[in-house]
């Protein structure tokens, strides 16, 4: 799997996706304000305790506003969702549904937890340069944890909705 920027870079594939229901926590988020850690803690305690959801990945849902990437500023505000993909109905409160849209997305893999520098690289300079145009539709990673040690990653994949 790749490591590097211009591997993971290299992974890239075109996904056309189908619409998929989730379950999940979510919160009002800004890069400078990041609230990752917490709604993922809610997430993980949560699936911690669910026999169905334990072994499955997890993912970090951003839905951005549709100005976000064409006047970028790190403290404005996006929704973010720490979330498992639904397969058993669900009754209750906690956690909430959330519909992903599907659609063409690019996939990124790669080995190790993504750097802020390789989102920099793909957002100003590598999409710019593609085929592609970024459509206003939720950006999300999926992440299989790694059960044996708490905060790290076995493997990572990056979707970023295209046009």
């Amino acid at each position: 799997m790749p490591t590097t920027s211009a591997q993971i870079f290299n992974s890239c594939k075109s996904i056309l996706l189908e619409e998929s229901a989730f379950l999940g926590y979510s919160t009002e988020t800004s890069l400078l304000q990041d609230q990752t850690a917490e709604v993922f803690k809610q997430l993980m305690i949560w699936r911690k305790d669910s026999m169905e959801y334990r072994e499955q990945p997890v993912y970090d849902i951003k839905v951005y506003p549709k100005s976000y990437f064409s006047a970028f500023d790190p403290s404005m505000p996006f929704e973010k969702w720490a979330a498992v993909q639904q397969i058993t109905e669900t009754s209750g409160e906690d956690p909430k549904p959330f519909t992903l849209i599907g659609g063409t997305y690019l996939c990124f893999a790669s080995d190790t937890r993504v750097s802020a520098q390789f989102f920099q690289e793909l957002y100003t300079s590598w999409l710019p340069r593609s085929q592609y145009e970024l459509n206003a539709r939720p950006h999300f990673d999926k992440i299989w944890p790694d059960p044996a040690v708490r905060g790290a990653i076995l493997k990572e994949e990056i979707y970023i909705p295209v046009k």
